[in-house]
């Protein structure tokens, strides 16, 4: 009875990586749904600037990228593509953005508090990991002011998930009156590359 509330106690402690976790594998369920994608090619219908701008906050995410992505392929062939690119471009800055304060609010802390918990349990662990001195090095202002973007600009721009550059950023306590604009300018492009070579193959 004591090891079942130690280990309830242990997963409510981490409720939000848990949450953070079943939501990946739910999604990926929804996205290989045939009913789920109809309904969103239906609201694309509806609205244009509900199609584009969902479209952009879908290609901002790993996990939908290829909806996003085949979305806004479409939509550049049937509306004005530079509308496309602008509210996709705003979806998919929205969601960079939630993810960005995500992140720092909710997952970073419970990353904290699990490898305290680990560096208890192992206290080699936990010395070699003070030792790389990393917490510290994500905080020097060079690294979050040139390496940190520089780094976070690259996975944006390539087919590497946008996630693990915005977790950099959060990691390192990027400004976000910077991150805003960065993100919008970079998620414009890698749209317009998209949406023109739509209309190239159209």
């Amino acid at each position: 009875m004591l090891k079942k509330s130690v280990l309830l106690d242990s997963l409510w402690k981490h409720k939000v990586l848990l949450t953070f976790g079943a939501s990946f594998i739910i999604a990926i369920q929804l996205v290989s749904n045939e009913i789920f994608r109809n309904w969103i090619l239906h609201l694309f219908e509806l609205s244009p600037f509900i199609g584009s701008f969902l479209s952009g906050a879908f290609y901002a995410t790993f996990i939908t990228v290829p909806i996003g992505t085949v979305m806004l392929f479409l939509l550049a062939r049937s509306i004005n593509p530079f509308f496309v690119i602008f509210v996709g471009a705003l979806g998919a800055c929205l969601t960079n953005l939630l993810f960005f304060e995500f992140f720092q609010i909710s997952i970073i802390p419970e990353i904290k508090l699990l490898g305290k918990e680990l560096g208890q349990r192992n206290p080699r662990i936990f010395k070699l990991w003070k030792s790389l001195k990393i917490a510290e090095k994500l905080k020097e202002p060079l690294f979050v002011q040139k390496v940190a973007p520089l780094i976070s600009a690259l996975i944006i721009l390539s087919p590497i998930p946008d996630e693990i550059g915005i977790f950099l950023l959060s990691a390192s306590k990027y400004e976000i009156k910077k991150f805003v604009p960065c993100s919008f300018i970079l998620n414009t492009i890698g749209i317009s590359l998209i949406v023109f070579l739509g209309n190239l193959l159209a």
